[in-house]
């Protein structure tokens, strides 16, 4: 089955016998099951085309395209998962958690981070800090593609070993604990300024994130774009994924990363605590896939590429 597989179904039990234990009805958005096989049907055609025209590997068809859907049908489940949130958001814990996280904010800093540090706000920094929010996309399915294009299975299975336990593993703990973005708790308890956008960068990528977030005020905590990007810094600084030519990689993780931190705190949509177990949840994610390689037997390699040996 492989590490991600096993991780993938041992959580996705969990995350149902949650909610079944509730009286959540178990059923799926119809659309959202359409847009990620949609999602998947041209993730496989994609990277096939890639091997062959632009690496030119020529590979048996069926066995390629098998092991390709095989290796990415995690992220299928991991959007289905996402999108149909909100068919069981409450069940568990009907009441958000933000007047607790604000009071534990005050109690840990003394202030608000998110309304502390208006006083360095700036309309090109908040665009700036736009862009950097955004970070997370490029940062880890950037890693992800790069690690599978270029013939590094067994790597790229352990890498999404631990994206699966971090995402499935949050999603469970958006239920279990619901918590908004500070800006939405905020604007009710201070008098909070609107952040200004030098070009509406900011005002558009905030509108997208909102509209394509289906619970957004209950998934806040823990940070999954601070764990995310935790998992991704980690793993680009391993050198056996990596030749000396691309030893960039890591530098540049680092500096992505941290400025993708600064920007949930700068643009109030984490809480401090967000972020606190954001990294310690990407740290346990890679705990737990680096230790799931070493117990789950590895399965053939069925690519028609040389697979490599993990060391």
């Amino acid at each position: 089955m492989g590490q991600d597989l096993f991780t993938l179904f041992a959580l996705l039990g969990i995350l149902t016998g949650l909610t079944y234990f509730y009286g959540a009805p178990l059923r799926i958005i119809p659309t959202s099951l359409v847009l990620a096989i949609i999602l998947l049907i041209g993730n496989v055609g994609g990277i096939f085309l890639f091997r062959r025209v632009c690496l030119r590997q020529i590979t048996p068809v069926l066995p390629e395209v098998v092991a390709i859907g095989r290796d990415w049908f995690s992220f299928l489940v991991i959007l289905l998962i996402y999108e149909n949130l909100l068919l069981y958001t409450g069940f568990i814990q009907p009441d958000v958690m933000d007047p607790i996280l604000a009071e534990m904010e005050i109690l840990i800093w003394s202030v608000q981070p998110t309304v502390w540090i208006e006083q360095y706000i700036h309309p090109l920094a908040v665009d700036l800090m736009s862009i950097a929010y955004a970070f997370h996309f490029p940062l880890t399915f950037g890693l992800a593609y790069g690690l599978y294009l270029f013939n590094k299975r067994a790597y790229y299975r352990e890498f999404v070993t631990a994206l699966i336990f971090c995402n499935v593993a949050g999603f469970i703990l958006y239920l279990i604990f619901p918590t908004g973005p500070p800006r939405f708790f905020l604007e009710s308890t201070y008098h909070i300024m609107p952040l200004p956008s030098f070009s509406g960068l900011y005002t558009w990528t905030d509108a997208f994130w909102d509209g394509n977030n289906p619970v957004p005020v209950h998934s806040s905590f823990p940070s999954l774009h601070v764990a995310f990007s935790t998992i991704t810094l980690i793993y680009a600084f391993r050198k056996v994924h990596w030749p000396d030519s691309r030893r960039w990689l890591g530098p540049v993780a680092t500096v992505m990363a941290i400025s993708l931190w600064a920007s949930t705190i700068y643009l109030r949509h984490h809480w401090s605590l967000d972020i606190i177990f954001g990294w310690i949840l990407g740290l346990m994610s890679v705990l737990v896939a680096r230790y799931l390689t070493t117990l789950v037997a590895p399965e053939p390699d069925f690519s028609g590429t040389k697979r490599n040996r993990t060391t």
